[in-house]
């Protein structure tokens, strides 16, 4: 006797996937890996410098913060010889200010900080600077001239500005204070016309 095949009605046979599951199954591992793909790039390729100017940002923003509210005045110390950076409070001990730079934040591999030039216009590009962040909510203005390969970038700690300001080139401090006090300039002499 042989053996019939039936087919019952509402049972489908599942012996593949169809056309439209598969189109639906790559969209969504497409979408995914789109939206994670910038992610996962930042995660395993960060940047060293991008790293230092992500500590810097935080560092001020910090100690901008703590200044106020502790009323205390706050340091940022930078070896550019050592190539360290680290915080205190000024009322710290020698001793205290020792073990600070002991825990601070070694620069990465290959950045070096080219020079710092506070708003007199004498760059440093060697030995010790210490940037004040003080308990009237103000900080030192000063540029920080970072460098790795040959990118070059410069940050700016301006004196009541939350934020460091980030340029992807040279500049020097002076160029930056003339081309903020031009506009007032040209400004106030048209008013006057």
């Amino acid at each position: 006797m042989a053996k019939t095949r039936t087919l019952r009605i509402g049972i489908r046979n599942r012996l593949g996937y169809t056309l439209i599951e598969l189109i639906v199954v790559i969209a969504i591992v497409c979408l995914t890996l789109f939206f994670s793909t910038p992610a996962i790039r930042d995660a395993l390729i960060k940047d060293d410098l991008d790293s230092t100017i992500h500590y810097l940002e935080a560092a001020t923003r910090d100690l901008r913060v703590e200044a106020v509210r502790e009323q205390v005045d706050q340091e940022l110390h930078i070896s550019l010889d050592d190539l360290m950076i680290w915080v205190s409070t000024a009322d710290m001990t020698p001793g205290g200010k020792d073990e600070c730079r002991r825990e601070g934040f070694q620069l990465p591999e290959g950045v070096k900080i080219i020079d710092i030039q506070p708003i007199t216009g004498e760059k440093q590009s060697t030995g010790e600077t210490t940037i004040g962040f003080h308990r009237q909510n103000y900080a030192d203005p000063v540029a920080i001239h970072l460098a790795k390969d040959d990118r070059q970038i410069t940050l700016m700690i301006e004196p009541f500005l939350k934020a460091i300001q980030v340029h992807e080139k040279y500049v020097d401090i002076r160029d930056i204070t003339r081309s903020k006090a031009s506009p007032a300039t040209k400004e106030s002499g048209a008013a006057g016309i």
